[in-house]
């Protein structure tokens, strides 16, 4: 199930659910550069659902946040924007 990148962006919102993306929501829009903050970051990308697109585009457009941040947010959103264009082209041809 979770042996190919197409299959775990599936898979991941469905597995994590609503109490683990406010967990990575609250991080990610913390204040700090910490590993953890960066991580909750790129694994909202990944998600790449509307919700997380929102938080994503929230934080990158937040002023006076640290330059690692707002790099971390613009590749996990433009990971999450791609996703969005292949994954669901995919999935309506199927």
């Amino acid at each position: 199930m979770l042996e190919t990148a197409e299959r775990r962006r599936l898979s991941l919102p469905r597995m994590l659910g609503d109490a683990r993306f406010a967990n990575l929501t609250a991080v990610a829009e913390s204040a700090g550069t910490d590993a953890a903050r960066l991580t909750a970051i790129a694994s909202l990308g990944r998600l790449g659902t509307d919700r997380a697109t929102a938080v994503l585009q929230g934080v990158l457009d937040r002023s006076g946040e640290h330059e690692k941040v707002r790099k971390a947010a613009y590749r996990a959103l433009r990971r999450a924007q791609r996703g969005k264009t292949t994954t669901a082209n995919r999935e309506v041809q199927a």
